[in-house]
């Protein structure tokens, strides 16, 4: 996929097409012209040796939709809440710089 299109913009994160997904993991004018989307279940990885390890590097839900736990100082009313809808990264972030300030 031709990503120098994707310089004026994404579309929103409700849009989960193969080419909105692949617009917001690139950054233009920052590595290369294409992005290789494979296959479903499809892997590729010039590194690979045994025992190595994978990625998350597919456009995918198996790659995308990562379990996540994290428990945020101070906040223990909220503990043992189970979210499961989709949640933004930048939601993890936040918490995450909100944590580090307390330090």
């Amino acid at each position: 996929m031709d990503v120098a299109g994707f310089a004026a913009g994404c579309p929103s994160d409700q849009d989960v097409t193969i080419e909105a997904l692949v617009c917001r993991s690139v950054r233009p004018g920052v590595g290369g012209d294409f992005f290789l989307v494979l296959a479903p279940g499809s892997f590729f990885d010039t590194g690979l040796v045994k025992h190595g390890g994978t990625s998350h590097g597919s456009p995918y839900g198996y790659d995308r939709f990562v379990p996540l736990l994290v428990r945020e100082p101070g906040r223990a009313e909220t503990a043992g809440k189970i979210v499961e809808e989709t949640t933004s990264f930048a939601a993890y972030h936040d918490a995450l710089v909100r944590m580090i300030s307390t330090l």
